[in-house]
């Protein structure tokens, strides 16, 4: 059975619900992206709530239908640019609408399969065509106690508009690597060994 959010009137909450529903399926589901801070807003003042609500379960169905359909389940796609720096890179499809990635530049010091350092090179980047718009606020990394991975996360906010609602939300996007030898190979978030 589903329990739709509601706030303390009992009231249907766009924002809350969006949320709740596509966290629950990503974390449920091994998707590495997290949702947060939804703005949803109607385009003019003459959508109802009811139909407002509607468009929000809708959008929320879709993007569970997209993220099944498109198997986007630990699929970092490294670049190696230069000797000892990489592009992380996630598909956006979920939640950006359409076909592109997130990615973001950084330097690591690997020796003998052991991270020493990482530094992000710039902000996050979008690539591809996509419905939404991508507007980065901050990236960060973190390398295992074990020093044999890194990751990558990349924050920022998607923009787009859907069924008469501008719809606004902060999304994470995660990249993992391991260290082999002297360079970083691919990896995925479920090998993080913290």
């Amino acid at each position: 059975m589903t329990v739709f959010a509601a706030d303390t009137n009992g009231e249907f909450n766009a924002e809350k619900y969006a949320a709740e529903e596509l966290n629950t399926w990503a974390e449920e589901n091994g998707i590495g992206v997290r949702f947060e801070n939804f703005h949803i807003t109607p385009i003019n003042d003459n959508i109802s709530d009811a139909e407002i609500e509607a468009s929000v379960r809708s959008y929320v169905e879709m993007m569970k239908t997209a993220m099944d359909s498109m198997s986007i389940r630990v699929t970092p796609l490294p670049t190696t640019r230069a000797t000892g720096t990489y592009t992380a890179s996630v598909e956006s499809m979920i939640p950006a609408i359409g076909w592109g990635y997130i990615k973001q530049d950084f330097k690591a010091t690997v020796s003998s399969s052991k991270i020493s350092s990482v530094s992000l090179v710039g902000s996050s980047y979008d690539t591809g065509f996509t419905l939404g718009s991508w507007e980065p606020n901050y990236s960060w990394s973190e390398i295992s106690s074990n020093k044999q991975f890194c990751q990558i996360h990349m924050k920022g906010t998607i923009n787009y508009l859907w069924e008469g609602l501008n719809i606004s939300k902060d999304c994470t996007f995660l990249d993992t690597f391991k260290a082999s030898g002297s360079t970083l190979v691919d990896s995925t978030y479920l090998d993080w060994p913290d």
